[in-house]
């Protein structure tokens, strides 16, 4: 970080900051949003624990569908040269890609991510909802 600024400023060291808080706000509702809807629909209220394992898989599936094209975008964006850039946004660099490779280029890697977001997601929500039964009992 301290070279990046050092040899081209701020700038630079921000690079995909919009991109990033984009990927976020739409990933972040639509992962709790579903998480929660799904938790009143399979039982919340009777404690189950393959509740939060299927509601946080999914929603953790649901989460990085929402955003795997600005994902791509951001992450080839923040890749790209810093002496030489070929892209001016991470916008850019989206049309440019897909103009050039197709829309199947936003999803590579997609199904090794799907699988993780549920394996990660559903862990980590059950351990979650354990943890909460425990503190408040």
């Amino acid at each position: 970080a301290t070279q990046i600024y050092q040899q081209h400023g701020l700038k630079k060291l921000y690079l995909g900051f919009n991109s990033t808080w984009m990927r976020e706000a739409i990933g972040l509702g639509t992962y709790f949003g579903t998480y929660d809807t799904l938790m009143l629909m399979l039982g919340v209220e009777r404690q189950l624990a393959i509740s939060s394992l299927i509601s946080g898989g999914l929603a953790g599936i649901v989460c990085w569908l929402s955003m795997y094209p600005i994902d791509y975008a951001k992450t080839k964006f923040q890749s790209d040269s810093l002496t030489n850039p070929q892209y001016k946004n991470a916008t850019q660099c989206l049309i440019s890609e897909v103009k050039a490779k197709g829309i199947p280029v936003m999803f590579t890697g997609f199904p090794i991510m799907m699988a993780r977001a549920f394996i990660c997601n559903a862990a980590g929500f059950t351990c979650f909802e354990q943890a909460k039964r425990m503190l408040y009992s």
